[in-house]
């Protein structure tokens, strides 16, 4: 990172970040009971370092998953990521969060 009269100005070339999101809560969406401080904090560190396009894939309420829905779930994150990554999805996009019933 170099400091700038403008501000910090990150030294890396950009490339996609995919950041993958397990919590046992809800944090986005409709549904949502704690607020999501991990997010913008990982966004503004790394665009300080020179990566501005981060994608985010939330798995939530994972702890009243059982175990065959959590592999459903993985899977699912999984194709997310491997579709994201081909098309190369826009900067400040976050994923369709997942939690245990499938919605968003």
């Amino acid at each position: 990172m170099q400091s700038t009269p403008t501000g910090k100005v990150g030294l890396l070339p950009d490339r996609p970040v995919f950041v993958g999101i397990a919590s046992g809560g809800v944090f986005l969406g409709q549904r949502a009971n704690q607020p999501d401080f991990l997010t913008p904090y990982l966004t503004a560190i790394f665009d300080c370092i020179g990566f501005k396009s981060v994608h985010y894939l939330p798995l939530q309420a994972t702890a009243f998953i059982d175990q065959a829905r959590a592999a459903e779930l993985r899977e699912a994150l999984v194709a997310n990521l491997k579709l994201e990554s081909s098309l190369g999805v826009p900067r400040d996009h976050t994923s369709r969060a997942l939690d245990s019933t499938g919605a968003s």
